[in-house]
């Protein structure tokens, strides 16, 4: 898949970000360009042509939509009523990039109209 730096999620990005201990890498999204921090931090690389890629790693992070690249993954998150897998109250399947998944795990505590109940 042939991707560009508009392949990357503001978002994702900012949740990186906030999530970034090293005080270092942090200053760097102060003085560098965005193509060079995520080829440093190993999300891509630029080519010849100045130009950048994101490899699967970074799609996995940083991707906008993820299902432009070929790879498989989905989070299937469901909340039971109760300690039995029988009363399914709520449910979240997710194809997101890895900051974004975290952020829907993270906000998995609503009911929502995806109720069911398993049988058998």
């Amino acid at each position: 898949m042939e991707s560009t730096i508009d392949d990357v999620d503001n978002e994702a990005l900012e949740l990186f970000k906030n999530v970034l201990e090293d005080s270092k890498i942090k200053e760097l999204f102060d003085v560098r360009e965005l193509d060079k921090i995520l080829e440093y931090i190993g999300a891509g690389k630029i080519d010849y042509n100045d130009t950048f890629h994101l490899n699967k790693a970074g799609a996995l992070f940083f991707a906008k939509d993820i299902t432009k690249f070929d790879i498989e993954h989905e989070i299937k998150m469901v909340r039971f009523n109760g300690i039995e897998p029988v009363d399914i109250i709520d449910k979240l399947f997710s194809y997101k990039s890895f900051f974004k998944l975290i952020e829907d795990f993270n906000n998995f505590d609503r009911n929502t109209r995806l109720g069911g109940t398993v049988k058998g």
